[in-house]
């Protein structure tokens, strides 16, 4: 198992466990090891990150719209997707970015 397959598998599987199921389910542990398995460790973090922030927003977006409450269930699947897709092609620049960034 890869580094990046560890960090995953700890990071999703550790919100699946301290939820009780409630934050992620199970398919997101695999689909969240399926991502370490393509971007290694680096850009696992980018994949991860853009996942979240996705998520979030149009959480936010259906909020404000009153299409959701809080206690609507959002699946996180098609987000982690569109993270990794958004990784394929942007990963590698918006990593140059963020530690230029950095660097400054």
């Amino acid at each position: 198992m890869s580094i990046g397959a560890l960090i995953a598998f700890l990071f999703f599987g550790g919100q699946y466990f301290i939820s009780k199921g409630k934050w992620l389910g199970e398919g997101d542990i695999y689909v969240g090891i399926a991502m370490a398995m393509i971007f290694g460790w680096k850009l696992l973090l980018i994949a991860m990150s853009l996942s979240y922030f996705l998520g979030a927003f149009v959480s936010i977006i259906m909020l404000l719209s009153k299409k959701a409450s809080g206690k609507t269930q959002v699946p996180f699947a098609p987000f982690m997707v569109l993270g990794t897709f958004l990784t394929i092609f942007f990963g590698e620049r918006i990593m140059a970015w963020y530690l230029a960034f950095l660097t400054f």
